[in-house]
């Protein structure tokens, strides 16, 4: 070896060691906590994709990619960002959605995020290619540990924040990412002929996407984080992005089955009518599933139909809206107007007294409407209590007209009927028919309280009739702002008259 060649050798290894992509680390979190946005957020499982040149490569890059560590990286960065009070990854509890979880723990906004078309790939040879060369056939063994090739790692992030409340929308974006680095032959294995060019299988692919991905993880979470504070954080107040954030809830309670039968018989199609109304809600309102909360007979106890009305009524903000429809029976007490749950017993147990209940929903801050489809005077699903005082109807909806819109299936003397031709309530039946659009009469797909009692009052007057009995549905608080919009394309118009059977 010449002088001059045992200069260079050193040079070139020392010049040409690999330059790997740097991992990107995220700011220290602002130490003003106080400027984070009063919201928590989830991030939900993130989504990898690979090209389909990526897959014939077998690289396995989307799994050294590693999901869940793009999501812990994503909290990290987000959460050193202090936008946000807290920031969680979501579990992703079996048979649950991460939006449902997210429900489940109060969290305010749901991160759904991906990483789409992931690609490795060879870019050629940097300038120390040349110099390597004439190192080769001077030594041969150092050329190998010299960088000169260079790799790249693309992809693209999209990204979605949608609000847990309402399911909607309220951000998104899509950022192209490069990771490029520059390898010696041995970073992705040896081969006697790489240093003209590599021909790499796909043990060779693996070991360098595991040198690329940590930082791929970074530099998504980085772009993401950066898009989310400019395209979200800086507009969250803006009045029309709370609008987009208002939700409908239900709570949907249906007692048929009793824990007492001695006391309180089994009575028909009330569980039934329960759960049409809740599947009307979800189909003609578009609420979500974990939106409509459902109590049929053994789970409606007076426990959980309290708690669940407590929980709902805390969840409630401005703008939203809630919607109450109880099935069972009904009675009079000295406290006056009660529901019974299917705990209930002879002792007291299981007894809901509407003051009970508008106590509970005192705190609502949206709007609220009470459909309550049972009788309270031993007509119909009522047992009988004590004797019930005159201004009984006009006293209990005014106790509850302090919180809520109510609609009561029969006022007092009144049967509420039950046809077996129906196999439901006449209430129940054609309170489905009003939320699933017929009773929609301006044809503007917004279903006002007004609209709906006046359809269902009409109907139920009519069919009780024909059926020999008298069912005058009544209502109190229509005047209020609640307004129920209906999903477009499931809308059907309004008709008249009693429904065919």
């Amino acid at each position: 070896m010449t002088r001059r060649a045992r200069l260079l050798l050193p040079a070139l290894v020392l010049l040409g060691c690999s330059s790997l992509p740097t991992t990107r680390q995220p700011p220290p979190r602002p130490t003003q906590r106080g400027q984070a946005l009063p919201q928590q957020l989830c991030v939900a499982p993130i989504r990898i994709s690979v090209t389909k040149d990526e897959e014939r490569k077998e690289s396995d890059l989307a799994t050294i990619t590693a999901s869940d560590k793009v999501a812990a990286e994503l909290q990290r960065w987000i959460d050193a960002s202090g936008a946000f009070t807290a920031v969680r990854v979501a579990n992703g509890e079996p048979g649950e959605t991460a939006l449902s979880e997210a429900w489940r723990h109060r969290e305010h906004l749901l991160l759904e995020a991906s990483l789409n078309n992931l690609s490795l790939s060879f870019e050629g040879h940097n300038g120390w290619w040349g110099p390597n060369l004439a190192l080769w056939f001077l030594v041969m063994v150092p050329a190998w540990f010299v960088a000169t090739e260079k790799y790249e790692l693309t992809f693209t992030a999209d990204w979605t924040l949608r609000s847990v409340d309402s399911g909607a929308i309220l951000a998104e974006g899509q950022r192209h990412v490069r990771v490029p680095g520059t390898l010696r032959e041995m970073d992705r294995g040896w081969q006697i002929l790489g240093f003209l060019r590599p021909k790499n299988d796909a043990d060779n692919w693996r070991k360098i996407a595991a040198l690329f991905v940590e930082s791929a993880r970074a530099e998504a979470a980085a772009a993401i984080t950066e898009d989310i504070v400019t395209r979200y954080v800086a507009r969250a107040r803006e009045p029309a992005l709370s609008r987009r954030m208002q939700k409908t809830m239900a709570l949907v309670v249906g007692a048929s089955e009793y824990r007492d039968p001695q006391h309180a018989p089994s009575l028909p199609y009330a569980a039934a009518d329960a759960r049409v109304i809740g599947e009307t809600l979800r189909r003609h309102l578009d609420l979500q599933d974990h939106h409509v909360r459902q109590l049929l007979d053994r789970n409606a106890t007076k426990t959980r139909v309290s708690r669940a009305l407590q929980d709902l009524a805390l969840r409630t903000r401005k703008g939203d809206q809630l919607i109450i429809y109880f099935a069972g029976y009904g009675t009079q007490t000295a406290a006056g107007r009660a529901l019974l749950t299917s705990d209930a017993d002879p002792n007291g147990a299981g007894v809901l007294t509407l003051r009970e209940m508008a106590a509970l929903l005192q705190g609502i801050e949206g709007e609220c409407i009470v459909l309550l489809d049972c009788s309270f005077e031993g007509h119909g699903r009522s047992l009988r209590g004590v004797d019930p005082a005159a201004e009984s109807d006009a006293r209990d909806l005014a106790r509850l007209n302090r919180v809520a819109t109510t609609i009561f299936a029969a006022r007092a003397g009144d049967h509420l009927v039950t046809p077996e031709q129906v196999r439901a309530s006449l209430f129940a039946f054609h309170v489905a028919r009003g939320l699933s659009g017929e009773a929609d009469h301006e044809h503007d797909g917004v279903l006002t309280p007004g609209e709906l009692f006046r359809f269902v009052h009409e109907n139920v007057v009519a069919d009780a009739a024909f059926f020999g009995q008298q069912q005058r549905p009544i209502a109190a608080g229509l005047e209020r702002g609640i307004a129920l919009t209906l999903t477009p394309n499931k809308t059907r118009k309004s008709s008249t008259g009693s429904s065919k059977r």
